[in-house]
């Protein structure tokens, strides 16, 4: 096995405690760009000035990557090649004093299929520079804490690329009729680091409209796409100017721009990208149409387009000073968005349905940390949400960084609330406005600004360590004494005592108030001991029963909480808590313990208990369709495997999945009924009818197709499989349409086979329609069709089809990772899935190793797996390891290799 080259690959890291502050600056850099597919030449000029006057000279190390270097002049007289040093990553010019510089070079955007730095897709030119892609474009100092002010001068055939787009103020424009070359130059006035740099040279069509913010400035607002596609931007267009006056009038950040330009681009890596001025987004993050795009689709496009808004302040105006910093702008934002998200979503509401709403969105979140982030923390990969290393940045662009990010952000608006954080807030962008920042300028400023400079360090433990913290809680009723005693106990994920504790906020309140004659009013505590003794008196206690106390009340900070409580408590908090978030963890906890009980009889007597508490639910008035939805939704595997893993079980996907279906359908059976009721019921109002996408009709659809699911479990009949065909085939919207396939998927006979047949003559033109198509068939794990195909072999089919093309994110991400991620059972049914997995990745590997990588991760918990699983995955590991080239690929798959 060659790991000699591995090694070396891994051993190029790079660490926080090394950070040294730039030796040189860069102020104003012209770029010039004659674009061609496959031959761009770029001439870069900027000024170099060392940040010590009085030093003699230091080496000029600038980046650069694929690049064919033609000339270079320093203080325009051009040095031959005795007077720098080029490598494959850097050309650096020695004892350099300071002065011009300007670079000529060449770039094929064609061979660029790793979608970093300028590359081409099936409509332009297009760049993600985004961590380190600006070196791929010229020789530069590739670091976010340089911060220049860009003139762009593009050139290019007008006949191929008629748009030609790049970040700030368009300045002029000319048109050669003899050569066929229009020229634009665009001007940025503020200082950005060059990750922010961005430049579209398309063939694209524009929709162009001027809008008054909310303090009455007009600005221009553009969204470039594709010319069938221009009338399916409306929606992304609704939820920018939402996001722009959102930021405006609940924060006070307004926008600094005349003109704010949108692209949507089908070739990218991630879902956007927030160029100053000039966002690139992924298409399935813009384009929206009712028959092809479902309410998650609607959802998500708000979601993304008011995140990468959001960056003009928290990430572009306030940059990082280095890439260990990425959680400041991402964690900050992902807040900022969710924020966003439920005032949208609360809007208009009773005061019920707000309080629905924005349950809703809290448990939406707090399920990705649960199902994704804590897992990550549970496996080789865990990290802490800033890196003290890495090899490559692009692998750290994680769920811990983002979600879990955006958790320590919540904690401090929990902490001080909306009025403290805001104040914070003021003071962090009124110090460090058009900086790179740290995370401790972040934290100081929220709590210097709230007069609790004292929690700065242990506040701070919360960027620096990894794994899921754990805090125990048990809890003593005296009757005689009616003393109730409440003990805290910070532990780490191997459940020893942490030395150091952490700051964790804990929102309670007693559920059985009014019994206990005590104050029902939500209080806070700062949990910031290894342990704490809370104790309450109840001397005018009603009965003598024991307290039911609520903590982490809306899911108050980031930490796995282990109490020990019985199921009958567990249900009284479902039946009982006015924390709909904390009612809602309830019944996961149900949940779980019917899904992780192995005898029968306990088994049984959990889902009595949760057939009990979902019927309460469904049958109360005063909680919405939206809010009912997400509590009969089950725990997704991902989140049954970080239960598992927890509890020191081995990982079986297929008994996982046996008893999931058992339990689903015992439930499913229990309250056939009532689900039966609530469906006809919803299915026969207006709202259904007609497609709306306020929250109010998306929790109607969400509630009604969920039922649906819930009831084609059972073996009810060909009037149930009617209705589906009914619901399938006169949808008047996708989300309709696709949840009655997931229903007749269910099902699984002849039926399922034509519907799908007729959804892709219907639907194969249209790319993100054909997703759907492909990941649903790939995601079932009870789809037989007419020939009793293996997931695996669909798989092979589709890698085989005309419409994959590994190129494109969206297609890879359809077919490969919704099989090593969405499917369980089936990836692991057969040891054949993981010889799949290696020969993908290597391929990808050589043509896109930050998707390779992203898609290696769907081994992180293998060590976890049972030991029938463990050694072919290993194999598959060890082959990677010893044929992967990139550092991307190469630094997960030694990080998994690693012994826990």
């Amino acid at each position: 096995m060659n790991r000699k080259k591995n090694l070396v690959a891994t051993q190029e890291k790079i660490f926080l405690e090394d950070y040294k502050a730039p030796t040189f600056l860069i102020k104003d850099i012209l770029l010039e760009f004659y674009l061609d597919p496959h031959k761009t030449k770029v001439i870069a000029t900027y000024s170099v000035t060392p940040t010590i006057s009085k030093q003699k000279s230091n080496d000029l190390v600038l980046n650069g990557k694929n690049l064919e270097l033609l000339r270079i002049f320093v203080n325009d007289e051009q040095i031959d090649s005795k007077k720098y040093i080029l490598n494959s990553e850097n050309l650096i010019i020695p004892f350099f004093c300071g002065g011009k510089l300007k670079i000529e070079t060449i770039i094929d955007p064609s061979k660029n299929t790793n979608l970093s730095g300028l590359y081409l897709s099936k409509s332009g030119l297009y760049t993600q520079c985004e961590a380190e892609g600006f070196r791929n474009i010229t020789y530069f100092i590739d670091r976010p804490d340089i911060l220049a002010k860009y003139t762009v001068h593009l050139h290019a055939p007008r006949k191929i690329f008629p748009v030609l787009l790049s970040n700030g103020n368009l300045i002029s424009e000319s048109y050669n009729e003899d050569t066929g070359i229009l020229s634009r130059i665009w001007e940025d006035p503020f200082y950005k680091p060059c990750y922010l740099f961005a430049l579209v040279a398309a063939d694209l069509s524009v929709h162009e409209e001027k809008f008054t913010t909310f303090s009455g400035k007009k600005v221009l607002l553009q969204f470039y796409t594709h010319k069938t596609d221009i009338k399916k931007i409306f929606h992304a267009l609704e939820a920018l100017k939402n996001a722009i006056n959102w930021d405006e009038e609940r924060n006070n950040l307004k926008l600094d721009l005349n003109r704010y330009m949108v692209v949507a681009v089908p070739d990218f890596n991630s879902g956007a990208m927030e160029n100053k001025g000039l966002n690139l987004f992924n298409t399935k993050y813009v384009l929206a149409d009712k028959d092809f795009s479902t309410d998650i689709d609607y959802e998500s496009i708000r979601a993304v387009i008011g995140h990468e808004y959001f960056h003009n302040w928290t990430g572009n105006r306030i940059t990082c000073r280095d890439w260990f910093q990425l959680t400041l702008k991402e964690g900050l934002t992902v807040f900022r968005e969710q924020e966003f998200i439920t005032d949208f979503n609360v809007q208009n509401s009773s005061k019920n349905q707000a309080s629905s709403a924005k349950a809703v969105k809290r448990i939406e979140d707090v399920k990705i940390i649960k199902e994704k982030q804590f897992p990550e923390d549970a496996s080789p990969m865990a990290h802490p949400i800033r890196p003290n290393s890495y090899s490559e940045i692009g692998n750290f662009y994680t769920t811990t960084v983002y979600e879990k990010g955006a958790e320590v952000i919540r904690m401090l608006h929990t902490i001080f609330g909306e009025n403290g954080f805001q104040k914070g807030m003021n003071s962090y962008v009124k110090n460090f406005d058009g900086s790179a920042a740290t995370c401790e300028d972040f934290v100081k400023s929220l709590l210097e600004a709230n007069g609790r400079e004292d929690l700065f360090h242990i506040f701070m433990r919360w960027f620096d360590s990894k794994g899921t913290p754990v805090v125990e809680i048990n809890e003593i009723w005296n009757p005689k004494t009616l003393t109730f005693t409440v003990t805290l106990e910070q532990k780490n994920q191997k459940g020893l005592i942490e030395t150091k504790p952490l700051l964790i906020p804990i929102r309670y309140k007693f559920i059985n108030a009014k019994e206990l004659a005590f104050p029902e009013i939500e209080k806070l505590i700062l949990f910031k001991e290894v342990k704490k003794t809370l104790k309450f008196y109840f001397p005018n206690s009603i009965t003598c029963e024991k307290p039911q106390i609520s903590l982490f009340r809306n899911f108050s900070a980031p930490v796995n909480v282990i109490r020990k409580s019985s199921s009958k408590q567990t249900l009284f908090q479902l039946k009982h808590d006015c924390d709909l978030f904390n009612k809602w963890d309830a019944t996961q906890k149900l949940y779980m313990l019917a899904l992780l009980e192995p005898k029968k009889n306990e088994q049984e007597k959990f889902i009595s208990y949760l057939v009990d508490g979902l019927k309460d639910i469904l049958q109360n008035n005063h909680i919405s369709e939206s809010f009912k939805a997400t509590i009969l939704t089950p725990p997704h595997d991902n989140f049954i495997i970080e239960r598992l893993i927890e509890k020191k079980l081995l990982i079986d996907p297929n008994a996982v999945f046996e008893r999931k279906n058992y339990v689903l359908r015992s439930i499913a059976l229990t309250l056939k009924n009532e689900l039966f009721s609530l469906f006809d019921k919803i299915s026969s109002t207006d709202v259904i009818k007609e497609y709306k996408i306020d929250p109010n009709s998306i929790g109607k659809r969400q509630l009604k197709n969920l039922i649906q699911i819930w009831l084609s479990q059972l073996d009810i009949g060909p009037d149930w499989e009617s209705i589906l065909k009914k619901n399938f085939y006169e949808a008047s919207n996708m989300t309709d349409r696709i949840e009655a396939l997931k229903s007749l998927l269910i099902i699984g006979n002849a039926v399922c086979d034509e519907a799908f047949h007729f959804f892709y003559k219907k639907f194969h033109h249209n790319d993100l329609a054909l997703d759907k198509w492909i990941s649903l068939q790939i995601e079932s794990k009870s789809f037989f069709s007419r020939n009793n195909k293996k997931v695996l072999v669909i798989v092979e089919e589709f890698l085989g089809k005309n419409f994959f093309t590994i190129k494109n994110p969206n297609r890879v991400f359809a077919v490969l990772g919704t099989f090593f991620f969405k499917n369980l059972k089936e990836f692991h049914s057969d040891a054949k899935s993981y010889q799949l997995w290696a020969r993908e990745i290597l391929l990808l590997d050589e043509h896109n190793s930050q998707m390779a990588a992203r898609l290696s991760r769907s081994f992180d918990n293998w060590q976890n797996y049972d030991h029938k699983y463990q050694g072919t995955m290993k194999i598959a590991l060890e082959e990677v390891l010893s044929k992967a080239r990139s550092r991307d690929v190469i630094e997960v798959i030694n990080c998994l290799l690693e012994k826990k």
